[in-house]
């Protein structure tokens, strides 16, 4: 008896380990995008793939991974790349899909797409439904400029300070920030949906306090980082080269 639970023992982590070693490799969803209008995207068009744990139904959803990509047209397949490790066969996964063109969202999906687990493919094709926003404006071009944006959220981390990190940016390119202690002013290049900050900053130079020192620290990495942005209302998304988001920001009362 004792033989035989050995055996059974030494079978099931036999079988395991070649499948945790599989799982640390990365695997990819292959995603065809289409929507059903007969009309072209934006030359600065850009295509933003997210992967979802939608798990919790009383919680938001958790982004495992996101990839923006340039789109040349539509139907249009890419692929998404994943860590296999994150993914638990018991939970529910779903892709989540927007085309952005100057910070605004024209497409996205309106419905939910199972992926990876419970039978759900990791090969799709998905239907983008256009927005409010790209119908109102068929350039879809909200912009930054002429707004005090107010910091929410810094690399993943809500702004809790009392004072938070603020960004302005004029028509001409120039933006004025306060990174939570020092202040700091540059030129900032736009291009539709794409922007791009200097990767040094010129401002004050105030000794600041241990917390506020790592805010600021952080907000001049995240905005060194930011590749694209994306407005909806009064709420503005930068995001890195990899579709993750580096800073999220809210308009200030006027």
């Amino acid at each position: 008896m004792k033989r035989s639970v050995l055996t059974l023992l030494a079978a099931s982590i036999a079988a395991w380990v070649p499948q945790a070693a599989a799982q640390s490799d990365p695997i990819l969803l292959t995603v065809t995008v289409i929507y059903r209008e007969r009309i072209l995207p934006p030359p600065d068009a850009t295509l933003l793939l997210e992967l979802l744990d939608v798990s919790r139904a009383d919680a938001p959803a958790i982004r495992l991974a996101s990839q923006l990509y340039r789109l040349e047209r539509v139907p249009q397949t890419e692929t998404l790349h994943f860590d296999a490790r994150l993914i638990d066969p018991r939970m529910s996964y779903s892709l989540s899909a927007r085309i952005l063109s100057s910070g605004a969202t024209l497409f996205r999906t309106t419905e939910s797409y199972p992926v990876i687990s419970r039978g759900a493919p990791t090969t799709l094709e998905i239907v983008l439904r256009r927005t409010e926003t790209a119908k109102q404006s068929p350039s879809g071009a909200p912009h930054i400029e002429g707004t005090q944006w107010s910091a929410l959220e810094v690399m993943g981390r809500a702004v809790t300070v009392e004072r938070p990190p603020s960004l302005s940016v004029e028509r001409d390119g120039r933006f004025s920030l306060f990174a939570g202690c020092n202040r700091f002013a540059g030129q900032v290049k736009i291009e539709g949906s794409r922007i791009a900050f200097p990767k040094t900053f010129a401002g004050t130079t105030m000794a600041c306090p241990e917390a506020l020192g790592k805010l600021e620290k952080d907000v001049l990495a995240a905005l060194a980082d930011t590749v694209g942005f994306e407005r909806n209302g009064k709420q503005l998304t930068f995001l890195g080269d990899q579709g993750t988001v580096r800073l999220r920001f809210r308009a200030r009362p006027e």
